[in-house]
Formats: C-alpha cells, structure tokens, sequence
C-alpha cells in the first residue's frame, strides 16, 4: 500500500512492478468510455479511458460483480450534461443501484484530474481536475458510497482500465502501473 502526495494529488492502493506493455482489457471485453458517457458492465467487460484532467469515476457491486464507469469533463451540474460531475455521477449511482438493488454496498474508485503545467498562471484552469474530484467526492459521500481508492492530481495523463471481473482499477502512466 503507497500513499504519496504530489501537489494535490496522492496515490492510495497497491503498485504493481511497472511494466510498461501490460493491457488488462486483452483478458476481456474492453470497452471505450468517452467523455459523458455513463456505461454499466458486468465480467468479463474492461472499461478503458484516456484521461488528463477529466476524471473517470468507476463504482462497483463485489457482490454481484456489476459496475459502471463516467468519464467527467468538468465540474458542475449544467442541465443534466452528463459531461459535468454533478448528471453523471449521479446518474451513475442510479443506473448501478437500478441494476444491482438500491441496498448494494457499493464501492468507487476515482482517477485523473491532472493539472496542466502550462496553466500554472491560471489558478481555474491549473485546478479544473480537482475541482471535478471535489464534487465527485462531496455527491459519493452524500450518497454513503466508500471510496476505495484514488489516483488523482499530478500533471500526467493516465490510461485506465477498470476491471469488473474483480473490480481493479489499473492506472497506467509514464511512471509504470498502479492498481486500487
């Protein structure tokens, strides 16, 4: 278990040793998650996003083994845009408890929200990602959902891979691989 802090970001989960051609979506079904989308999935299905400073919030049933996956752009709640945190986290929580009961104990994992270093004169742009994480965080908590894990903040891009046949979250950097 690692916990570091780089900025605002921080790491909380198990690393793996990195290996730079590990692609956990080749053992599955691996399906893209574009920003706004609200996707629910069940084994062997991977979800797979591309992230900077969008966030990806992946909420997960161990015991059903049913998730789903949002890909967020930005902060807020603009009219039910599921680009912004507020539609899509929400509307994540209730596709995932439709589908595996309202009772669940269910689990989220939350990635990205990278700051962009050339935006370091700009304290909104610099901080976009965080503030989606924060409100990410503020709806999961008004909700009584665990956070599980996080890898969030810094000023690199991620891949992710988030694995519904035992609820893995792999994060794929420059720096190698973390799993939570």
């Amino acid at each position: 278990m690692i916990v570091s802090n780089e900025g605002f970001g921080y790491v909380v989960g198990s690393v793996e040793n990195p290996i730079n051609d590990v692609d956990p979506a080749k053992n599955g079904n691996g399906i893209h998650v574009a920003i706004g989308n609200v996707i629910i999935g069940e084994p062997p299905d991977v979800f797979v996003v591309i992230l900077g400073s969008c966030i990806a919030l992946a909420l997960y049933d161990p015991k059903s083994r049913i998730g789903g996956m949002t890909h967020i752009l930005l902060r807020g709640d603009e009219g039910g845009n599921k680009r912004y945190s507020g539609p899509a986290t929400r509307e994540l929580i209730s596709k995932l408890r439709v589908r595996v009961g309202q009772d669940a104990a269910l689990v989220a994992k939350i990635a990205g929200g990278s700051s962009n270093p050339l935006s370091i004169d700009s304290p909104v742009f610099r901080n976009l990602g965080k503030q989606t994480m924060l409100h990410v965080v503020s709806i999961l908590v008004d909700e009584g959902i665990d956070i599980f894990g996080m890898h969030v903040g810094g000023y690199e891009g991620r891949n992710i891979f988030f694995k519904l046949e035992d609820g893995s979250l792999w994060i794929k950097t420059k720096k190698g691989i973390a799993v939570i």
